[in-house]
């Protein structure tokens, strides 16, 4: 088959599932809010296309589950913090980082959407991203609500 009908072929299926797909329902994000005092605030997202809601935890409790083009802000206290995906993640599905009191910091999903297209299963994992990056990728997004993934 020729790398047109390829393209066409998925592009079709991409419509056609896109109805299936969990999104987030909360306003877009306008503006990036600093923590309350002594906080940290961790905004974690996923701007990625995918299927799939994927479950966030911070050690070891469910905080959120990320879907399409969305994001959550965590509001979390200073120290040393682990975030993964699943309860009970590889390595490459988590990230440890310790905050200090007045902090912002963005964690993104990222899907490798080339192991995806190429029919393996998705490979997926949490990167701390910079700021500039995330200021980048982050308006627009949807506030996850516990009711979109219900």
């Amino acid at each position: 088959m020729n790398i047109f009908i390829q393209s066409l072929t998925f592009t079709a299926i991409l419509l056609v599932i896109s109805g299936c797909v969990p999104r987030a329902t909360g306003p877009p994000l306008s503006q990036i809010e600093g923590p309350p005092p002594g906080k940290v605030v961790v905004y974690l997202y996923l701007s990625d296309y995918t299927n799939s809601a994927w479950s966030i935890y911070a050690d070891d409790t469910l905080i959120t589950r990320l879907v399409i083009h969305s994001y959550y802000r965590y509001v979390t206290d200073p120290g040393l913090k682990t975030f993964s995906i699943g309860k009970h993640p590889r390595s490459q599905d988590q990230v440890v980082v310790h905050f200090n009191g007045g902090e912002i910091h963005y964690i993104k999903l990222r899907i490798n959407s080339w192991s995806t297209l190429l029919g393996r299963a998705f490979d997926v994992n949490l990167v701390q991203a910079p700021g500039w990056t995330a200021l980048r990728e982050l308006p627009g997004l949807r506030l996850v609500l516990p009711s979109d993934t219900e």
